[in-house]
């Protein structure tokens, strides 16, 4: 699927502002912000359950075909400083019977949900997620991809909860 990126927003610009029922203005474009993904992002974190990749960022995208609607698309950096897609896994495959909720929903990268498919109880870390600690090599990396897109990071534990209350990696500009 192809997506045109329009603009790139810190966790903190959007997270927050996850309601039912509500649109948003992001400069110049209304963005519906009742989203499953949204509310799971916000609810259960920003880390890949599966390989521990963080979230850094929104991209306010849209498909080719719909030129006049936006959406939130959350990404993260992966060690050779690739941009990856979070998205919303069901746990228990709706083709087994796992149903739309969030008790359903687990936040996963586009690589390791594509290689779950409709596989139930895949290998994951038994606490849910893996340290969201960032290894001083991927860290480094991160800085520098960010840098050149001249966007700035800090760490903040208020927003976004592991388990084990780590602090987790966000944007801010």
């Amino acid at each position: 699927m192809q997506y045109q990126r329009k603009e790139i927003y810190p966790l903190d610009a959007v997270l927050p502002f996850t309601k039912r029922r509500i649109k948003i203005e992001y400069d110049g474009d209304m963005i519906n912000m009742s989203s499953d993904r949204y509310t799971l992002f916000k609810r259960k974190g920003v880390v890949c359950v599966t390989c521990g990749l963080t979230g850094v960022f929104f991209a306010k995208e849209r498909y080719n075909e719909n030129k006049n609607k936006y959406h939130f698309n959350l990404y993260g950096f992966n060690t050779a400083g690739k941009e990856v897609m979070l998205t919303k896994d069901h746990i228990i495959p709706k083709c087994l019977g796992g149903k739309d909720s969030q008790a359903n929903y687990q936040p996963m990268c586009a690589p390791c949900n594509q290689n779950k498919g409709s596989l139930e109880n895949p290998q994951i870390n038994t606490e849910g997620y893996r340290s969201t600690i960032i290894r001083k090599e991927q860290e480094k990396q991160i800085r520098k991809n960010l840098k050149e897109k001249n966007i700035y990071w800090m760490f903040d534990s208020k927003l976004f909860q592991s388990p084990k209350r780590d602090k987790l990696l966000y944007l801010t500009t």
